[in-house]
């Protein structure tokens, strides 16, 4: 029979160590990987189980015998065997300073055959010398590879049939370095854990499964498949693909998940954590840039950061500030505090704002407390701002104010002022369609107790001819209320203006109505004494003599203009004249005594026309 050794290996680590490394002896393990071949004289390789004893002489022929054991059961395939010297008398008494050489007995079912010659063991203590490294052969029938072991004896492989197997260094007795499955490595450190054709770069504690990779830390797993933990502590890959490049207890559990570090982070499919701290992007290829507590739940969700924020609508957004909620379909809030955007393509934006229905954008200020500003129905754009809206300027003077050309309006001069226009020639134009019956227009409207009181408006009409009404009711349509006065494209005329009221109780006429023909340009109700109850456009007094009033208009009369006077009562056969020009009325009253009409004080009624 025959033995071929291994000798590849051995010269494969020579190649690595330097000349001094002779005088470690110290260092020597109590074990050494050994490779052999054996075939019968016929040269055919040999199969099955038997005993070999294993001796280490001084003499390549004779000399002395410094150890020697005897390892059972020792398998044969294919002619290839694998044995550690050493496991059964340990080899820690051996000097290995001299040349020496292995002496090999095969037991056969005949007794035992010696194998010659012995084999030159000169290269081994070199070997040895290597502080913690080792070679332990490969048993793959196919094409075995070796494994190369570093740092403390207590380093190992799981299995003696694991192939291929590196272990660089690190490791004490009690947490070892061990590689788990056929081509695992593990560079370093305390305690690593690494599967098939996966890599350990060093740390503590690590654990990586088949293919997988945890370059360092301590307390990193990375078990799915082809997952990677870079660094940190506690952190886990747990599916295929999925990355955590770092920080404290982050888990990315979903397929293709990425955390790129912080603390205490999670990632689902797809999903990706930037870093910062218990955020949890869940929803399939969700993301969070930072922060702390956000959650993205949606599908394709992202909140960039800030703190208590949850994206929960599919391909909504939070762009950061606190406690704000997108959770609409294609929402968004890009800040702010408090702020939620729950319709579909909903947009809400400041402090306390509420875009609750579809399509709306809510934009707020900073007098949220303690009342949100929400959206009341669909597709609505509003804004809540103290300070003003401003359109071309950034100092607005009232709630909105749009500036065409700034003319250096005084701020003392505008008090009050929900809408400024400022410009050199502002315009304000209202189109209205003219092949329809459009009424275009402006409404003034009185509000009491929450509700309309009463509607002044002025209108465009289109219908017959263009005309432009001047309307007041109660109407809720402001255009169904009655016209006070129209002006009519063909020029004003005298019918263009026409009552649309009564005189009212006891012939009192509307203030400042228009009738007809004329125009009323004041009124009064006078007492005897020449007290005034109500009046418009005039004062009264009382002036020398029983029965005199004079009414002193506020504007001077055009020609034309007249006034008629008539007592309080009609019982008393009383009389009263008035004698007009453009800028009072002289009035007299007297009553009948039995045979003539003589001055006397009583009450009136007084009121001035004229046409325009």
């Amino acid at each position: 029979m025959k033995i071929r050794h291994m000798a590849y290996i051995l010269a494969f680590v020579l190649a690595l160590i330097p000349a001094t490394v002779a005088a470690q002896q110290d260092t020597v393990p109590a074990r050494i990987a050994y490779q052999g071949y054996l075939t019968n004289t016929d040269g055919d390789p040999a199969n099955g189980t038997t005993s070999v004893a294993f001796s280490l002489y001084d003499d390549e022929a004779d000399g002395t015998q410094v150890w020697q054991e005897t390892q059972q059961g020792v398998v044969f395939t294919e002619g290839v065997f694998s044995v550690h010297l050493g496991s059964v008398v340990s080899l820690s008494e051996v000097s290995f300073d001299r040349p020496l050489w292995l002496g090999v007995v095969v037991a056969t079912q005949g007794g035992s055959v010696v194998l010659e010659p012995r084999v030159p063991f000169s290269a081994v203590p070199y070997a040895m010398s290597v502080r913690g490294l080792r070679f332990m052969p490969g048993t793959s029938q196919v094409a075995p590879s070796p494994n190369l072991i570093g740092g403390h004896i207590a380093n190992d492989v799981a299995d003696d049939a694991i192939n291929g197997a590196t272990i660089g260094g690190g490791g004490v007795a009690s947490e070892p370095n061990v590689v788990t499955a056929d081509f695992g490595t593990i560079g370093g450190g305390l305690n690593n854990r690494a599967g098939s054709v996966a890599t350990v770069g060093g740390g503590s504690g690590n654990v990586a499964g088949a293919r997988a990779t945890v370059a360092g830390g301590s307390s990193n797993m990375a078990n799915g498949d082809r997952s990677t933990v870079g660094g940190g502590i506690g952190n886990e890959a747990s599916a295929e693909r999925a990355t955590v490049g770092g920080g404290a207890n982050n888990t990315a559990s979903g397929d293709r998940a990425t955390i790129s570090g912080g603390e205490n982070n999670t990632a689902d499919r797809y999903a990706t954590v930037g870093g910062g701290q218990v955020n949890t992007a869940d929803g399939f290829s969700a993301t969070i840039g930072g922060g702390t507590s956000n959650v993205a739940s949606g599908e394709y969700a992202t909140v960039a950061g800030g703190q208590g924020n949850e994206a929960s609508g599919n391909h909504s957004v939070v762009g950061g500030g606190r406690d704000n909620r997108a959770t609409g379909l294609l929402s968004m809030v890009p800040g702010g505090f408090q702020t939620y955007a729950t319709g579909f393509v909903s947009f809400a934006a400041g402090y306390n704002a509420r875009a609750v229905h579809d399509g709306a954008f809510v934009w707020t200020d900073s007098e949220g407390i303690p009342v949100p500003f929400s959206s009341t129905a669909e597709d609505q754009f509003l804004i809540r701002a103290a300070g003003g809206v401003g359109i071309g300027t950034n100092a607005p003077r009232g709630r909105l104010h749009l500036t065409e050309t700034d003319i250096g309006l005084d701020p003392g001069d505008v008090t009050n002022d929900a809408f400024i226009i400022e410009g050199n020639a502002p315009v304000i134009t209202l189109y209205g369609n003219f092949q329809q019956n459009t009424r275009p227009g402006l409404v003034l409207a009185g509000v009491e107790n929450g509700s309309v009181g009463d509607k002044w408006g002025i209108v465009r009409e289109y219908f017959g001819f263009n005309a432009l009404h001047f309307t007041y009711g109660l109407n809720e349509d402001h255009t169904q209320n009655a016209t006070a006065m129209s002006l009519r494209s063909d020029g004003p005329r005298a019918d263009a203006f026409h009552a649309t009221e009564d005189l009212g109780g006891n012939g009192t006429p509307a203030q400042g109505a228009h009738y007809r023909d004329n125009v009323v340009y004041a009124w009064a109700h006078v007492l005897p004494e020449g007290t005034v109850t109500a009046s418009y456009g005039c004062t009264v007094s009382k002036i020398t003599g029983t029965g005199r009033y004079r009414v002193s208009f506020k504007r001077q009369l055009p020609n034309g203009a007249s006034a008629v006077v008539t007592v309080q009562t009609l019982n008393d056969p009383v009389i009263a004249t008035a004698v007009t020009n453009a800028n009072q009325a002289d009035v007299a009253t007297k009553v009948f005594n039995g045979a003539a009409f003589v001055a006397a004080d009583y009450g009136f009624y007084i009121q001035v026309v004229g046409r325009p």
